[in-house]
Order: C-alpha cells, then sequence, then structure tokens
C-alpha cells in the first residue's frame, strides 16, 4: 500500500456531509495515506478536517465542488518530480511530528484527566 500511496497522483478521499449530521469519525486512512508518501486530498469536512493538516499532510477541499477537486487533481499532476519530493517529505514529517502514536496516546489521557502515575 506505501508504494501505492507514494506512486499515485493523488489520494483522494472524499467525504459528503449528511443531513442527519452523520459523518466520517476521524479519517485515519488520511493521515496513513499521507504517512505512506501519497498527497492527499480530503474533503473539509467531518473528522477528514482533524485528520489533515492543510497545506502540510494534505489538501482540504470542499465537499460536493467537483471543480475545486478536478483543478486540484490537475494541478498536482502536473508537479515535476522534485517537488513531488519536497511534499512528500514535508508531509511525512508532519504526520511523524503530529500523529505518531506516543503523542496521540498523551494527548488522549490528558483529554480524560487521567494521571499515568
Amino acid at each position: 500500500m506505501t508504494t501505492d500511496n507514494r506512486s499515485a497522483s493523488c489520494v483522494v478521499v472524499p467525504n459528503i456531509p449528511l443531513a442527519n449530521g452523520q459523518f466520517e469519525g476521524f479519517g485515519l486512512v488520511a493521515v496513513e495515506a499521507a504517512a505512506a508518501g501519497g498527497i492527499v486530498l480530503a474533503a473539509n469536512c467531518g473528522g477528514l478536517a482533524e485528520a489533515v493538516i492543510d497545506g502540510q499532510t494534505g489538501h482540504l477541499l470542499e465537499p460536493a465542488n467537483g471543480p475545486e477537486w478536478l483543478a486540484r487533481i490537475k494541478d498536482i499532476a502536473r508537479w515535476d518530480e522534485d517537488r513531488r519530493r519536497v511534499w512528500i517529505a514535508q508531509s511525512v514529517a508532519a504526520v511523524e511530528a503530529r500523529f505518531r502514536w506516543p503523542k496521540v496516546a498523551a494527548a488522549t489521557v490528558a483529554a480524560y484527566g487521567v494521571d499515568r502515575d
């Protein structure tokens, strides 16, 4: 999967808000794709808005805005290898800094107010 994410022009993670209020919980697939070297395009809704650091680990786009998604896909398809390499390196570093499991676990413990000692 890592090779697939890295070699794809981009990894598209769409989502559309539902009238009943249900939404994607966190969007771990977007984090995993960015960590694997994918250039992530994700819907700016639900948990994806928390899972993608816009402009760093991916790009957040408005749900159901086909022209915006198409324009971003075409833009990324024109990136040269150097731009892709720089983006991927920065994206992977940003994922590592924010979403490594020890950091996520510590933030979860702190959110619940649990004393780890």
